[in-house]
């Protein structure tokens, strides 16, 4: 199921980056690799071959790039919804989730991760 984007309420706040970052999704009877795209304080979009429902919750353990210790950050999410991605002449299946119950410390860890990540070469993705 596909939920266009025009139906979909925008609530963003903060920038989102285009950067590649791994982490695990984890669902009910769900476990796989997945990566992070967009990405954002409050959310971003996964690319997964594991298709999640808008509605549902899901918890994803990301690898937070350029963290030596305590590199990773497990993060409560909803499935906002699903979608396309375009790059150059891929394209791939994902899903935008949002991010739930971060603590100030949390946000701070993955703004950290956000600005080290910027550094990198900028990637151009298209939702569709």
């Amino acid at each position: 199921m596909r939920v266009p984007r025009s139906e979909i309420g925008e609530e963003r706040k903060s920038t989102r980056n285009g950067v590649g970052v791994n982490c695990t999704l984890k669902a009910v009877d769900v476990q796989a690799p997945a990566l992070l795209l967009d990405l954002s304080v409050e959310g971003g979009f996964l690319r997964c071959n594991k298709v999640i429902h808008p509605g549902a919750t899901v918890m994803l353990q990301v690898e937070l790039p350029g963290q030596d210790s305590d590199s990773e950050l497990n993060i409560q999410a909803e499935v906002v919804h699903t979608g396309r991605f375009l790059q150059e002449d891929d394209n791939f299946t994902g899903f935008g989730v949002r991010f739930k119950n971060l603590s100030d410390k949390e946000k701070t860890r993955l703004q950290s991760a956000l600005l080290l990540a910027r550094n990198q070469p900028p990637r151009k993705y298209n939702l569709f």
